[in-house]
């Protein structure tokens, strides 16, 4: 129940407004919207051949820099902790839409985000994701699957979103669910001619408890 309820409020929030008519042109600034991710949770989008984009998620915690290689693919490199090293490759699967006729489209992308922890072993993400919507407001549901280096794997669905509330400022949602718990959050995106700040208040709900989960993320695009 928890998780269709959670699921539901993404979708109400997110989903696109004025199905068939063009977006207003786009803001400048790094992920105003239609970006390559959500809150930390990919999106069924590619960043353009040439893009470069840098975040440090958790305030200075986890950097990470991604590069749009080609139309279908794009690389990711981060050093969560600064002490291992992120892998995080992502490829086109599908892409339809976008027409002078509706703004509406739909994107789906693989992908990995693979760490080495020296001394530990390695572990990651392996996800499939998939977009709908505008540049201003969308959806993205995502399957995959946490693994570590002992073979040991966890299911994960997750639910996110976006929607543009002004030229500057976009919200966001991301929600993870795994069986052992639900990792929820939702916030406001600020932008700025080459600097994107997110702002989200994120909640870890388990058999233990619930505990807050403050974010401060900063992204440049070059």
């Amino acid at each position: 129940m928890r998780l269709a309820l959670a699921a539901l409020f993404v979708i109400a929030t997110a989903m696109p407004a004025g199905a068939g008519q063009l977006a207003d042109p786009p803001a400048a600034g790094p992920e105003r919207g239609g970006s390559s991710r959500v809150i930390w949770g990919p999106t069924g989008r590619l960043l353009a051949p040439g893009e470069t984009t840098v975040t440090t998620y958790q305030l200075f915690v986890v950097p990470a820099v991604q590069v749009g290689i080609t139309s279908r693919f794009q690389l990711g490199i981060g050093a969560p902790a600064y002490r291992s090293v992120l892998i995080a490759p992502k490829v086109k699967v599908y892409s339809r839409g976008a027409s002078e006729r509706s703004s509406l489209r739909t994107d789906i992308a693989a992908g990995v985000a693979h760490a080495w922890v020296p001394g530990v072993g390695g572990g990651g993400y392996a996800y499939v994701a998939t977009t709908y919507g505008t540049i201003d407001a969308a959806v993205t549901v995502t399957g995959g699957v946490f693994y570590d280096s002992s073979g040991a794997t966890k299911p994960v669905l997750a639910v996110g979103g976006e929607r543009r509330l002004s030229p500057r400022v976009v919200w966001i949602t991301d929600n993870h669910f795994t069986r052992d718990g639900v990792l929820t959050a939702g916030g406001f995106r600020i932008t700025g001619p080459n600097k994107s700040v997110d702002f989200v208040l994120g909640w870890l709900i388990a058999e233990e408890g619930v505990a807050p989960l403050p974010m401060l993320n900063i992204g440049w695009k070059y």
